[in-house]
């Protein structure tokens, strides 16, 4: 078991733990129930006491994000923390995430990870998701600026995507392919370049970024992401499923010899193929 996956509560549990013995001492000592009509006092402080933690979590990452400031590097003090708040994060939002085929993921291998992209939850909940393969994004430069969600992203080995700049978009592509190469991390790409806010269930590829698997050497992970993108209309009153499923791992080899657009045309048919069960299974809707 990594040290992540033993650890993924860690925080939370502490964090319950001090607000509940932090709420008993002070209720004892301070002897504050005289009365029934007291009750509501030790809730109140409990959860006084559980916000003082989460406000001291927030200055423990904003302390955590100075030690990762290099493009792509990953910091484990850093990435620890932000693993943490996602999974604070996911708890709160009532966020539960359903996942098949992790079995098919290369062990000890770095690898390029292929989405579709319905929320800006996605990539929040992959980072907790793929906390063993050391997974970063590359990320449109504009990501940068989204509360919170942005915020996480980078700093866990995110590299910044200029789209108006070909030549710096070739730099990210060359460094993203030269860090798999090197194991340090995996990347995730969203190949449809921005979210989907349509009824379809994909919008067309920007195949440049599978030039980065072919220059690494590297496997493609195909995933489809379904149902996070109804957490922003359900948050705090309803939980939300997502579902994340694995299609298929696709071997160096196999991509080769390939133009970029073949395999765009590969793997877009197989992850709609998917989204559309998915949605047909679980929503009633194609």
């Amino acid at each position: 078991m990594s040290f992540y996956a033993w650890s993924e509560d860690m925080l939370l549990n502490i964090y319950i733990t001090v607000s509940i013995l932090a709420d008993a001492g002070i209720t004892i000592l301070g002897n504050t129930i005289n009365s029934i009509s007291d009750i509501w006092k030790p809730i109140v402080l409990f959860a006084a006491l559980f916000l003082t933690c989460i406000i001291f979590h927030v200055i423990l990452l904003i302390a955590s994000s100075f030690l990762s400031r290099e493009e792509g590097k990953i910091v484990k003090p850093t990435r620890w923390m932000v693993i943490q708040t996602i999974n604070l994060l996911r708890r709160v939002m009532r966020l539960k995430i359903h996942t098949t085929g992790m079995e098919l993921l290369p062990e000890g291998q770095s690898f390029l990870l292929v989405c579709n992209h319905k929320s800006i939850f996605e990539p929040i909940a992959s980072i907790e998701l793929f906390r063993d393969y050391r997974l970063g994004f590359i990320s449109k430069k504009e990501n940068s600026k989204i509360p919170i969600g942005g915020w996480l992203i980078n700093s866990t080995a995110t590299l910044a995507l200029d789209r108006e700049d070909d030549r710096a978009a070739v730099r990210t592509v060359i460094k993203a392919a030269n860090i798999i190469k090197k194991g340090e991390a995996s990347f995730g790409i969203y190949p449809e370049g921005t979210r989907n806010k349509t009824s379809e269930p994909l919008l067309p590829f920007r195949n440049g970024s599978f030039k980065i698997a072919q220059r690494a050497g590297a496997p493609i992970v195909v995933m489809t992401a379904c149902g996070a993108e109804r957490l922003t209309k359900r948050m705090f009153f309803r939980k939300t499923d997502a579902y994340f499923d694995i299609l298929k791992v696709i071997p160096h080899e196999d991509i080769a010899s390939l133009s970029t657009n073949e395999i765009g045309d590969m793997i877009s048919g197989m992850m709609k193929e998917n989204i559309i069960k998915r949605n047909s299974e679980v929503y009633g809707r194609k």
